[in-house]
């Protein structure tokens, strides 16, 4: 017990320093990119999001969860679950080619299957991270996997804004996706220790599909929720409106979202080691009241700075950011 309580302060240390490190990172980056790249290009982004973000549920399918709920787990279930997400990630690579063309009639972008094309790479290599990342997830090894994301994020956001400045455009953005997948596909193949087998058994997977088809079920419609405004804009108000709300929303909503994550993830892989109901009650408590007093606050600095940080930073074009 603990043990368990020691690897759980250590995993919340890093998992909030870690989300310190990269919020800082990437709201540096995200200020430089929002000055050398237009509306514009954020918004077809948020295309690219939202058309390969479907894809993305489906190669997790809800195992990650499964891989670190279950008691006993072996290589046959973690090789069987490794297999079905590549199958998944070569199959959102040859959607993306195959329906780009049709997809920048419907958005009237532009060279949106060159895009789509290139950046369905960075779902390939996650569908190749899913399960390494859930093993360290199930050890609480949250010092690696924070490490990991801390590196990557520093060399996409290198990338990016060099790109950016040699007027890239979109592809600085698409290329600070796949150089972040990069890092991390080298890092957590080298760091987890687990390698896959050239087995597959479908059948190894009936323990965990019931709860899997639970939680894949909940991303949809989380993923509904969130991209449908971006679906309406995109369609109504075109794709630089788009850039522009989208950066609002997520210059918002995205460190709360994040926080809750991180917390979520260490949560959930705590949790799932507790036996005793009353235990169960009090960490999930405990969780609950440490994000509330994480993100209430966090988003009550966002409200009160954002025009001031919208208006000193950033150019004319993105003015509007203030009135959404």
């Amino acid at each position: 017990m603990k043990n368990n309580n020691k690897n759980i302060k250590q995993s919340i240390y890093w998992n909030y320093t870690s989300s310190v490190i990269i919020h800082t990172i990437a709201l540096l980056t995200s200020a430089i990119l929002l000055k050398l790249l237009s509306p514009n290009d954020f918004g077809v982004l948020a295309i690219l999001f939202l058309v390969l973000g479907l894809g993305s549920i489906f190669i997790g399918q809800g195992y990650v969860s499964a891989i670190i709920r279950e008691k006993i787990i072996d290589n046959t279930i973690l090789s069987t679950v490794f297999w079905i997400n590549l199958g998944f990630g070569f199959t959102v690579v040859l959607l993306s080619y195959l329906l780009g063309s049709f997809l920048g009639e419907y958005f009237k972008i532009d060279n949106l299957k060159n895009y789509l094309s290139l950046f369905s790479f960075a779902y390939l290599l996650q569908a190749t991270n899913v399960v390494p990342l859930a093993m360290l997830e199930r050890k609480l090894d949250f010092k690696q996997h924070s490490i990991i994301h801390i590196y990557a994020t520093i060399i996409a956001a290198i990338v990016a804004i060099f790109l950016a400045i040699n007027q890239y455009g979109v592809y600085s953005l698409i290329w600070r996706g796949l150089s972040a997948g990069i890092v991390v596909t080298i890092l957590v193949w080298y760091k987890s220790g687990w390698k896959p087998s050239f087995v597959f058994r479908y059948n190894s997977l009936k323990n965990i599909h019931q709860f899997s088809r639970g939680v894949l079920g909940t991303q949809i419609l989380r993923y509904s929720a969130n991209q449908l405004d971006n679906l309406i804009v995109a369609k109504l108000l075109g794709t630089s409106d788009l850039g522009i709300y989208n950066r609002a929303k997520t210059f918002v909503l995205k460190p709360a979202r994040e926080i809750n994550a991180k917390t979520r993830s260490v949560a959930y892989s705590a949790l799932s080691k507790l036996d005793d109901p009353d235990e169960y009650r009090t960490t999930l408590f405990k969780f609950t009241l440490l994000l509330t007093m994480v993100i209430v606050p966090l988003l009550l600095i966002v409200l009160i700075s954002s025009d001031t940080l919208i208006y000193t930073y950033l150019s004319s074009e993105w003015y509007p950011m203030i009135n959404i």
